[in-house]
């Protein structure tokens, strides 16, 4: 529905029952005054439901990923083609030759650089023709046909304009504006892209959820300087943002641009989920400025940091999860990055001694399997641990966490009345220990499954038994009282 049937039905709504004819009054109850405004109850949501929206959720997020890695992908391939000798050739073909003169002046600084970019574009629009299926670039030799047969699409007519900046040595790139599929219910846009070449400044009509640039080897989202703000209802949760910097970092080799606008929030509270600036006050108690970072600007007289100079604080065994461990000396349940060095699980000796932590034990945080020893295998279940210790193996106990005891909130009520105990999982030995350990696990298993089939086999003989007495009972009875 458009936001005339929007308006519409919001005025329709909105509007006063008593111009309707043949009102019929209706009486108010005693305790309700009139012009009160009647609370409606929210329906609350079942079980089922909460999970069925999770899980549209998180399919949302992962195609919404998906497609931000496509795109990066696509328009790496789309500018690496605006390269191609056969490309250039085709472009400069196109074009006239005084507008190729005029790129060139611009090149050399000897004119302005928007008008010779004017030119190009007014002389490539006669050259376009629409085409359904419109995808992000073409490879060389399809470009090149339609480029001399003036058939190009809006994606191809940049790579011919980015194509011809490039060979009389203007810093073009080509830059994909998109809209992924939403991550939320409600109104969004459609999903879709746009593909433009840039030179020099950055300016589209229509406001997309990214806007990427591909130039030097290297992705980089320039939303905020094309856009001046970046529309973070239409990019990906909360929860989730933090995968796009990664993710572009990664796809750079370690380093990722992100512009997100210049301008700041205009309350306190905005600050708080803000992708660009932070202020002290509105930091949660697991985040912290770092203690190199500069202030950027000043709201009401509180400095402003960016949101890259925010750090995420952790518990040891947090930062173990991730490499890290914290130094000795550092004070605090919460300890930021700067407080940890990077970590790896020690190796086993070369005399099969395994690297235990005072109690003895080895510590493989959430069950992590890349946080076990190298030389060491884990064996997980309590009968591993009963087997082991029956052979007298050199062996350690697997610390994966905590756990408080059920009975104990069940009597108490409270979960928090007796303090967690260890959750311990199985036992870890060396290598050269778990041929041994394993024939022995599966002899144990074989012994098990006996006992279990003798078992239930002598509780069917007690059953029959049971029955073949009753069975005698009641005839001998009908004979003697019948």
């Amino acid at each position: 529905m458009g936001d005339s049937d929007e308006e519409d039905g919001a005025c329709w709504e909105g509007a006063s029952s008593s111009s309707s004819e043949g009102e019929v009054p209706v009486p108010l109850a005693e305790e309700v005054e009139i012009g009160e405004p009647v609370a409606k109850k929210r329906k609350k949501k079942s079980a089922a439901e909460l999970a069925e929206a999770a899980a549209w959720r998180r399919s949302r997020v992962a195609i919404h990923q998906a497609q931000l890695v496509a795109t990066c992908c696509r328009l790496r391939l789309a500018s690496e083609w605006c390269g191609e000798e056969m490309v250039v050739e085709a472009a400069r073909a196109l074009v006239p030759a005084q507008v190729v003169s005029r790129l060139k002046a611009a090149a050399r600084g000897e004119t302005s650089t928007r008008g010779a970019w004017n030119a190009v574009a007014q002389a490539l629009r006669r050259a376009r023709k629409e085409r359904s299926g419109m995808r992000l670039g073409s490879e060389p030799a399809t470009l090149a046909r339609h480029a001399l047969r003036g058939e190009l699409d809006a994606s191809e007519a940049a790579q011919v304009a980015c194509a011809l900046a490039l060979s009389v040595g203007l810093d073009a790139r080509l830059v994909v504006g998109t809209d992924p599929v939403a991550c939320r219910r409600g109104r969004s846009p459609k999903p879709g892209f746009e593909v433009w070449a840039r030179v020099g400044d950055c300016g589209v009509d229509r406001r997309f959820a990214y806007v990427i640039e591909y130039a030097d080897g290297a992705w980089a989202d320039i939303t905020g300087d094309c856009q001046g703000v970046v529309p973070d209802k239409r990019r990906l949760p909360k929860s989730d943002r933090a995968w796009w910097p990664r993710t572009l970092a990664a796809l750079n080799g370690g380093s990722a641009r992100m512009s997100t606008g210049a301008s700041l929030p205009g309350s306190r509270g905005a600050f708080r989920d803000h992708p660009a600036y932070a202020l002290r006050s509105t930091l949660s108690k697991r985040e912290r400025v770092d203690q190199t970072a500069s202030s950027v600007g000043l709201f009401r007289g509180e400095p402003v940091y960016r949101r890259a100079d925010v750090q995420t604080l952790r518990t040891q065994r947090e930062w173990l999860r991730h490499f890290r461990r914290v130094r000795e000396g550092e004070e605090g349940p919460l300890y930021g990055i700067d407080q940890t060095d990077e970590w790896t699980p020690d190796p086993v000796g070369d005399d099969g001694s395994l690297p235990v932590n005072a109690y003895g034990e080895i510590d493989v945080v959430d069950g992590d399997p890349n946080l076990v020893p190298k030389g060491a295998v884990w064996f997980k279940g309590d009968d591993a641990h009963k087997v082991a210790k029956a052979l007298d193996l050199p062996r350690a106990r697997v610390m994966v966490g905590w756990e408080r005891d059920p009975s104990a909130s069940r009597l108490t009520h409270s979960s928090s009345a007796r303090p967690p105990r260890p959750k311990r999982d199985g036992v870890i030995v060396a290598e050269r220990h778990a041929p041994a350990l394993r024939a022995a696990l599966e002899d144990h298993e074989r012994r098990r499954h006996a006992a279990q089939r003798d078992a239930h086999q002598r509780r069917q003989a007690l059953r029959w038994a049971k029955v073949v007495t009753k069975l005698l009972s009641r005839a001998r009875l009908r004979a003697e009282y019948l």
